[in-house]
C-alpha cells in the first residue's frame, strides 16, 4: 500500500505575502481532504475506522497505523505534537454502549496509551505548546445515546493521558439543535494559539451557522462569535491568535483573506490571497495553502 512519494522543497518566485516555502506530498491512501497540524498532514478514513496516515513536514510518509486498543475504534480526529508523537480521538462500542476514547502514539506509530473517556466523545483533538492535549466534543446521554440534556463541559485537557480539567459549558450554545462538538473528518475544528484555544462549533439545527468559541489556556471562556457561512475557502488560526478565512474568488478577481475583528464581531478584509488554493491552516503566523493534482502541494505565505 505504500507508494513512492515525491518530496522536495521548492523556492517559488517571490511576491507579496509569500514566504518562498513549498512542500509536495502524495495524496495518501485516505482522504480526500487531510488535516494540517504543526507541519504534518494527517489522513483519516472517510467512513470512520481505526486507521490513519501521518506525513511529516518533509512530505514523506512517517507511518500508517491503527487504534488497536480498544477493538473497533472509529477515529474522528488526529493531532500531531511538536515532537512527532500523535493522538487520536475516537468512538468505540464498549461495555456501557457507545463510548469515547483517546489513543496516544509515539513517533514510529506505536500505540502507547489508551484513555477511556466514557460517554464524553472527544471528536476533535490538538496539542498545546506544553504538550498537553485538548479535546472538543460532546456528551452522550447514557439512556438515549443522544446529546446530554443536562449541562456538561465541551472541552477537556489531558497531560500524560491524565485528565487535568473540563471547560466550556454546553449551555453557552443553543439548547436545541446539533451537537456543538460533533465530528467532521478532514480540515480542523480545534486549534491552540500561544495564549488561547479556539473551536468551530455547530449552532442551531444545521451546520450552516457555525460559531467560534475561544477559551484561555486556563479554561475560562473568552467569548463566542458567529462565523458566517462563507468558510468554503478554508480557515487558519495563527500562533498569535488571528483567525482568518479565505473568501471565494469572484468574477475577474482573486480570492481574498479576511480576519476576525473580535471587537466588532465582523470579518475585516486583509488583502488578496497570496497563494491560490484551499487554506488548510496556519503554521506559526504563516498561512498554509493546499493545491492538489495527483499530489498535494502545500504553500506557506504571510498574511497580506
Amino acid at each position: 500500500m505504500v507508494r513512492f512519494l515525491l518530496s522536495l522543497f521548492l523556492l517559488l518566485p517571490a511576491w507579496a505575502g509569500e514566504s518562498g516555502k513549498s512542500v509536495i506530498f502524495s495524496h495518501g491512501a485516505y482522504g480526500p481532504v487531510p488535516t494540517f497540524d504543526q507541519g504534518y498532514l494527517l489522513f483519516t478514513q472517510q467512513m470512520g475506522g481505526p486507521g490513519f496516515e501521518v506525513f511529516g513536514p518533509d512530505g514523506l510518509l512517517r507511518f500508517f497505523t491503527s487504534v488497536e486498543n480498544p477493538h473497533g475504534a472509529r477515529v474522528t480526529s488526529v493531532a500531531a505534537d511538536s515532537d512527532g508523537s500523535v493522538a487520536a480521538g475516537f468512538a468505540f462500542l464498549g461495555q456501557q454502549g457507545i463510548s469515547g476514547g483517546i489513543a496516544y502514539f509515539d513517533f514510529s506509530g506505536k500505540q502507547t496509551q489508551f484513555v477511556d473517556t466514557g460517554k464524553y466523545m472527544p471528536a476533535h483533538v490538538c496539542f498545546d505548546r506544553n504538550h498537553s492535549l485538548w479535546t472538543f466534543g460532546w456528551q452522550r446521554d447514557p439512556s438515549t445515546d443522544y446529546d446530554e440534556t443536562r449541562d456538561y463541559m465541551m472541552f477537556r485537557k489531558y497531560s500524560g493521558g491524565k485528565e487535568m480539567g473540563r471547560y466550556g459549558p454546553r449551555s453557552i450554545m443553543p439548547a436545541r439543535g446539533l451537537n456543538p462538538g460533533a465530528p467532521s473528518l478532514g480540515l480542523w475544528r480545534l486549534r491552540v494559539a500561544d495564549d488561547r484555544i479556539g473551536a468551530i462549533a455547530d449552532s442551531g439545527a444545521t451546520s450552516e451557522n457555525p460559531v467560534w468559541i475561544e477559551l484561555g489556556l486556563d479554561g475560562h471562556v473568552i467569548g463566542t462569535w458567529p462565523m458566517g457561512r462563507d468558510l468554503r475557502g478554508g480557515l487558519a488560526f495563527t500562533s498569535s491568535g488571528r483567525l482568518c478565512r479565505q473568501t471565494p474568488a469572484g468574477k475577474a478577481k482573486l480570492s481574498g483573506i479576511e480576519c476576525l475583528d473580535r471587537n466588532s464581531g465582523s470579518w475585516k478584509h486583509a488583502g488578496d490571497a497570496p497563494v491560490q488554493g484551499l487554506l488548510l491552516g496556519a503554521d506559526g503566523d504563516e498561512l498554509v495553502f493546499s493545491r492538489g493534482d495527483g499530489v498535494i502541494t502545500l504553500h506557506w505565505a504571510k498574511i497580506p
